[in-house]
């Protein structure tokens, strides 16, 4: 099948060219097929999901990946979740893939006053190459609030996925992603928080082990007295490369804003590549912004005290990369689901 260059992930400001993580370039073949979602406790949705085309919106990933999962509008699923619509149990979204190259874009459209919580999960059917590529774009009302849960448990595919969000006066996005998958994975997020006292938060929990993880999250901050904070966790294993770029870009006019970003990565092999970027890009004086890293790999005392309690170090460091697995387990709010993740991590070794 032939194939074509993209260029992805791009940093909203170049850095030096010679680090060659302003972005990254992959060969991707046309996605000629698409996924069906299945929808799970969907009663409260008082219209039907459609295949309405919404205003494009700005991406991690960039322009290309949304145009690409965009091509297809029967590959196109709007959600509309209806005005001030208050639901204490999660709407599920769940896509299954096999072999083929998959594209999807998946729409939430909050209105005024709404307050859900949605899992999206994405699940093999078998260990296939290929690939799944997915949008999912937030337009997020005032006074909303969506609580976004994404699962990845692929197996081979290659994963590009893609998120962006429009917020409006005081809405909030609360973004957590576990990407415990047995594959590549090339994903991002962009939340604009065009409106007043708008929020967003995002938690990513990843594995990397003999693959390649590559991220690309920004908060542009507009409207005044907003708010972002970006949190990334992730273990690299066994060859692994991984890359995180996050931004908080603060506009001219964001008066009273603040954004905060800080990444905790464990290393437990020494043939692996890490790059981190943290940027903060400030227009406007009457903001404040940090940001920060852990990065670092278990200690030898630690190794040594464990090993004079009869842990060797390969289990040692399972242990360790176990204790990501459970802390990304917390957030996830649907027991079911907690299940399939350390189901799928048991039989696939992966951090166990």
């Amino acid at each position: 099948m032939e194939e074509k260059l993209y260029q992805i992930n791009s940093l909203p400001v170049k850095t030096w060219n010679r680090l060659k993580i302003n972005s990254t370039n992959i060969n991707i073949p046309q996605c000629d097929t698409f996924a069906e979602p299945v929808f799970k406790n969907a009663d409260f949705l008082n219209e039907a999901v459609s295949n309405e085309v919404l205003p494009a919106l700005k991406s991690g990933m960039g322009d290309d990946i949304s145009r690409i999962n965009a091509a297809n509008p029967r590959a196109i699923h709007t959600v509309t979740i209806p005005e001030n619509t208050v639901s204490d149990t999660p709407l599920i979204i769940e896509y299954r893939y096999g072999e083929g190259y998959f594209s999807n874009t998946l729409n939430i459209r909050m209105m005024p006053g709404s307050n859900i919580t949605c899992i999206v999960i994405y699940k093999a059917l078998s260990h296939s190459d290929g690939i799944s590529s997915h949008n999912i774009n937030v337009y997020a009302g005032h006074n909303s609030t969506l609580r976004l849960h994404t699962v990845q448990l692929l197996d081979g595919q290659m994963c590009l996925h893609n998120i962006g969000a429009k917020l409006m006066d005081n809405a909030s996005l609360l973004l957590n992603q576990t990407e415990f998958g047995k594959c590549d994975l090339y994903t991002g997020a962009c939340a604009c928080l065009e409106g007043n006292n708008s929020s967003f938060s995002s938690d990513i929990h990843y594995v990397t082990d003999n693959s390649v993880t590559d991220m690309n999250y920004i908060s542009v901050h507009t409207g005044k007295n907003t708010e972002s904070n970006m949190k990334s966790m992730g273990v690299v294993r066994n060859n692994g490369k991984k890359t995180y770029r996050g931004t908080i870009d603060f506009v001219n006019g964001c008066t009273g804003s603040k954004g905060e970003e800080y990444e905790n990565v464990l290393l437990l092999d020494e043939n692996i590549v890490n790059h981190s970027i943290p940027l903060i890009l400030c227009g406007e004086e009457d903001v404040e912004g940090n940001h920060g890293a852990t990065i670092g790999n278990v200690d030898e005392a630690t190794l040594f005290y464990m090993a004079s309690r009869g842990i060797n170090v390969d289990n040692a460091k399972k242990l360790f990369a176990s204790a990501r697995l459970y802390s990304a387990l917390s957030s996830v709010p649907d027991e079911a689901i907690r299940k399939e993740i350390m189901d799928f991590c048991e039989e696939h070794k992966n951090v166990r």
